[in-house]
Order: structure tokens, then sequence, then C-alpha cells
């Protein structure tokens, strides 16, 4: 969120843990009374003629935080080494 009337919002988008997209100079208000409540994702074909053909989007693990939490862990993977060690004593369990 910016400083009302200032040019100093941050707009930033992850893949995998990879920065793919920064904008620092946002103004998403003039009030310090508006806040967000929601967000919307619209999704569309651009341009004036319809797609030629059907297109789905598949998002999923979409988080909207304040600031950086980093990729989710795969929350399958019991243990570090996905046993792949042989040896129990080499197993440690994973901890987010």
């Amino acid at each position: 969120m910016n400083t009302p009337t200032v040019n100093d919002g941050v707009l930033r988008a992850w893949v995998d843990g990879r920065l793919a997209f920064e904008k620092t100079d946002l103004r998403f208000r003039d009030v310090d009374s508006l806040k967000v409540e929601e967000v919307w994702m619209n999704v569309y074909h651009g341009g004036t003629a319809p797609s030629p053909r059907d297109q789905h989007l598949y998002i999923d693990n979409l988080v909207i935080a304040s600031s950086y939490i980093g990729p989710m862990r795969d929350p399958y993977q019991i243990f570090v080494d996905g046993f792949e060690s042989g040896s129990i004593s080499e197993w440690s369990v994973a901890v987010p």
C-alpha cells in the first residue's frame, strides 16, 4: 500500500521463489482510510476479436501478503532427504 497521495506503493510477484514482477511507484490511494478489502483477479483475452480457441488458466497456492514469505514447501515431503539415504539414522524431519 502506498502512503496517501505519494507514488510509493509496491507490487511484487514471485513464481517458485523467483521475483517475476516488480513495480515500486504505484499510487493505490489518496486517503489513509482506504484499505485493501478484497483481491480480484481478472484474466481475459485482449483485443476485439474473440479467442480462436478455448483457453484455461490454473492458479494454485496464491498468497496475498504485505511482505515476502517464500514458496510453500512440498506438504508431502516428510523427510529432508526424501528417503534417498537408505539409512534411518540419516533421515531428519523437515521443519518448515
